[in-house]
């Protein structure tokens, strides 16, 4: 009865290529989640081949009297730290050109908690692998690293205090049901922790360390074959199956563990092993998985970055996972080889820590000086700060701007300001479009005499009888508004909308020209003197504060600005010149001798664009998303166009 453990411990090039599948998974996932959904499963085969390959030299040293704890660990300081070390560093000067303060300071926290080996605790009490915010982490795959090395702290005093090899495979096997106890309980009660945290992921290693330890006679070349094969057929069943949505770890890693160990225990003598794993593409590949590992993901991240949350063209990808593969193998050739190969010596695990420290205090020093702002003048750091905060929305939600769930009785009171000696009302009517124009025509009102109404709700215009599976409201909500029209008589009403949006194609609706006839002659037999019917506004494919950050960044980046150049005031390049269509269209729509109509078009545009900054000092975004109004921008609009909004 000998273990597998009991041989000398042989190259396998088969391991090698299991792990080019492992990385070439992940990749693939993260690359192109929806050709490979199942991809991230690769780390899990990478689990169960670390504790195989590791416990089974752990155990052959302590048999033979020669295992030593630091040898151990300068041997995994050497394995894990240069190649990280350099990552790290080139995150954080990436991070330095390309990222705003703030999301600067949680890369330099991400860096810090990742050479601590405790990413995935952190990760934990930020968000889970697969939520949206994760798509912006550089450094979010490195909390199977935290997994990997907490083990290996326990790992090897568990393996000592059990001295004999029996013991060690029965302890394996406690490990193993404990940790899988684990991770089926928190896979109910929060996924995320049984994503991440070590309790929940240590049976996959002990998974392997069981195979490498537990006693093993030779088998029939039948089934070592038959093994390779229902090894194979779970990896592949679990990537075509297992997805996001499912519930994993949970029962569903039990696929990619229990595959991943039947190709292990297969031998490198199976037919799969031995014409598919031990092929030298994918032993190339496993050979240099570890820092493609490393590379890949921030190459991909950082480029949606630079495109401002746009995702990557599929060329693109191509192009990145292809920098990636060439990254890994100059990382593999000059960093990582010199310190794995060659006579051990004191100075590389020592080096390689301390440069892993060095890493680390300087992702410190960029957390504790909040993303280093000093990058970027006072008016740029005020763009980033204010990027979509509360104060520059400035909407009446839930009172006289109702959401999609609310009903018109949600509308307040308060959303009529009326008072004894104002000689005119003024009632504002329509979507999110009408309801950013509120705070310029409050600002408005404190030097007009006039008083004012809003009965605003998200996606609806104001056409009465529109109707939207997007908003089921609308309906309703403008019956309601119509009714509270007949009963104040305002003297005008003004109509605004996000008119492109209801062309018909996008699902929320479509404009219709009877509907909109119906509706202003409703207005005019009502007693409005004076319908007033804004346009579209620009629609951006960035929001107005992230291009004037984005096209200081670049000025930076090529030398063709300096920390004090001016904003540029207009642009084009991210606007949709398309949206401006249905400005013409609603102009038409509404035409009659009763109603005026405001383009933002001739307000907010001319022939080097439209304006990305209302007049100020300093200069203020004129919208916060990618074409509703600022504060600021509101003011603007409407003080420059008072007069037709008010009328005589």
């Amino acid at each position: 009865m000998i273990s597998c453990a009991q041989r000398s411990p042989a190259y396998r090039p088969d391991i090698d290529g299991l792990r080019a599948i492992a990385v070439l998974l992940v990749v693939g996932f993260h690359a192109f989640p929806n050709a490979v959904p199942g991809g991230f499963i690769g780390v899990d085969v990478f689990f169960v081949i670390s504790g195989f390959l590791i416990s089974g030299l752990i155990a052959q040293q302590l048999e033979a009297g020669t295992f030593s704890l630091p040898v151990f660990y300068g041997r995994r300081a050497r394995r894990i730290f240069p190649a990280l070390v350099l990552v790290l560093l080139v995150c954080l000067a990436a991070g330095f050109l390309l990222l705003l303060p703030a999301d600067y300071r949680n890369l330099g926290a991400d860096a810090a908690w990742s050479a601590a080996f405790v990413a995935n605790i952190a990760l934990f009490f930020q968000a889970g692998y697969f939520d949206a915010a994760a798509e912006t982490k550089p450094l979010l795959h490195l909390w199977s690293l935290g997994i990997e090395e907490q083990f290996y702290i326990i790992w090897p005093l568990l393996l000592m205090l059990t001295a004999r090899r029996r013991w060690m495979w029965r302890a394996a096997v406690v490990v193993l049901l404990l940790s899988f106890a684990c991770n089926i309980a928190l896979s109910a009660a929060d996924r995320t922790a049984a994503f991440y945290l070590p309790a929940s992921r240590a049976w996959e290693l002990a998974a392997g360390a069981l195979l490498a330890l537990m006693p093993r006679r030779p088998h029939p070349f039948a089934i070592q074959n038959a093994a390779a094969w229902t090894g194979l057929g779970l990896l592949v069943a679990a990537v075509m199956l297992i997805d996001p949505d499912s519930l994993f770890p949970g029962w569903w890693a039990l696929m990619p563990v229990a595959g991943t160990a039947l190709l292990i225990f297969a031998g490198p003598t199976a037919h799969i092993n031995r014409l598919l794993l031990k092929h030298p593409a994918l032993v190339y590949i496993g050979l240099i998985s570890y820092p493609l590992y490393l590379w890949h993901w921030p190459l991909l991240v950082f480029t949606r970055i630079a495109r401002f949350g746009a995702e990557p063209t599929i060329i693109m990808k191509l192009a990145l996972v292809g920098a990636s593969f060439v990254f890994a193998h100059l990382t593999w050739r000059w960093i990582e080889r010199p310190f794995r190969t060659g006579h051990p010596s004191l100075l590389q695990p020592i080096g390689a820590s301390a440069g892993l420290a060095a890493a680390a205090c300087l992702a410190v020093l960029v957390w504790s000086q909040a993303g280093i702002p000093g990058r970027f003048d006072n008016h740029v750091q005020k763009l980033a700060k204010d990027f979509q905060t509360e104060a520059n929305q400035a909407y009446r939600t839930n009172t006289c701007f109702l959401t999609e769930t609310q009903a018109p009785s949600a509308f307040s009171d308060a959303c009529v300001s009326a008072t004894p000696s104002a000689p005119r009302l003024v009632l504002l009517w329509g979507d999110s479009y009408a309801a950013h124009l509120f705070p310029g025509l409050a600002a408005l009102q404190r030097t007009k005499n006039f008083d004012l109404a809003e009965y605003t709700a998200s996606g609806c215009p104001p056409i009465l009888g529109f109707t939207s599976t997007q908003r089921t409201n609308c309906d309703a909500v403008n019956t309601f508004v119509m009714k509270r029209i007949e009963t104040l008589k305002p003297h005008t009403v003004i109509l605004a909308g996000r008119w492109n949006l209801y062309d018909g194609h996008r699902g929320w609706g479509a404009m219709d020209r009877s509907a909109i006839d119906a509706t202003r002659a409703k207005l005019a037999a009502s007693g409005v003197q004076r319908i007033v019917v804004v346009g579209q506004f620009p629609a951006w494919s960035l929001a107005p504060s992230r291009i004037l950050i984005r096209n200081h960044q670049l000025g930076l980046l090529t030398r063709e600005a300096k920390a004090s150049t001016p904003l540029a005031d207009y642009e084009t390049k991210y606007l949709d010149q398309k949206a401006f269509a249905a400005d013409d269209f609603v102009r038409q729509s509404w035409m009659a001798s009763n109603v005026t109509f405001i383009s933002p078009r001739t307000t907010l545009c001319n022939s080097a664009g439209c304006r990305l900054t209302s007049p100020g000092t300093p200069p203020q975004p004129i919208a916060w998303d990618h074409g509703h109004l600022t504060v600021a921008g509101s003011v603007y609009f409407v003080t420059a166009n008072a007069e037709q909004l008010l009328g005589p």
